[in-house]
C-alpha cells in the first residue's frame, strides 16, 4: 500500500518538474554560439524550448551542450525534448477536436452518397452506408470512424450546403 502511495507522490513530483522546467525552458535565451552549433542558422534570439522544437541535432548531444540548464537530468530534457517537437502537431490535434465537437450538430444530407467519399476508408464508408447517421455527432458514435474521417465529412458537407464552419 505504501509503495504505491510513494510511487504516485513520485510521479506527480516528477510532473511538477516537468512543467516547472517547461517554463523555465521558454523563458531561458540559448547562447548565440549554442544555437549556431545545434541548427546551423545565423542566432537570433531564441529560447532553449525553440533549440528543442526546431533542432535536428540528436538529443543526445543537445543534452550534453546544455547539460547544466537540466542540472544533468537526462530522462527529465528528453521528456521535454519530445513535448516540444510535437508541441504543434498536438495543438492542431486538440483544433480538429474542437471542430468536430462544435460540428456535432451539423446534419448530414439524407440523400448523401458515402461511396463517393474516396478519400475515407471502406470500412468507413460501408459503416456509414450501414448506420446512415443524421449528425455528426451519431457519426462519432459509429465503431470505426475516426476524427480525420469525420473531418473529411464535415468538409464535404459544408461544402455541399456551400456554408462555412462554425467558429
Amino acid at each position: 500500500m505504501h509503495e504505491s502511495i510513494d510511487a504516485l507522490r513520485c510521479d506527480f513530483l516528477c510532473l511538477q518538474d516537468t512543467k516547472r522546467e517547461r517554463t523555465r525552458s521558454r523563458d531561458t535565451i540559448c547562447p548565440p554560439g549554442l544555437w549556431w552549433k545545434l541548427l546551423n542558422t545565423p542566432y537570433e534570439t531564441r529560447s532553449v524550448w525553440s533549440v528543442l522544437k526546431h533542432s535536428n541535432t540528436p538529443p543526445f548531444e543537445i543534452f550534453l551542450s546544455i547539460t547544466d540548464l537540466f542540472s544533468g537530468d537526462y530522462h527529465l530534457f528528453e521528456r521535454l525534448y519530445i513535448e516540444a517537437h510535437y508541441e504543434d502537431l498536438l495543438q492542431r490535434q486538440q483544433n480538429d477536436i474542437r471542430r468536430i465537437e462544435r460540428e456535432e450538430n451539423l446534419v448530414i444530407p439524407s440523400e448523401l452518397s458515402f461511396e463517393r467519399f474516396t478519400n475515407l476508408s471502406l470500412e468507413c464508408r460501408e459503416a456509414l452506408q450501414m448506420h446512415r447517421p443524421l449528425t455528426i455527432g451519431a457519426a462519432k458514435q459509429i465503431p470505426g470512424i475516426t476524427p480525420a474521417a469525420l473531418l473529411i465529412l464535415i468538409h464535404h458537407i459544408r461544402n455541399l450546403l456551400n456554408t462555412p464552419s462554425i467558429t
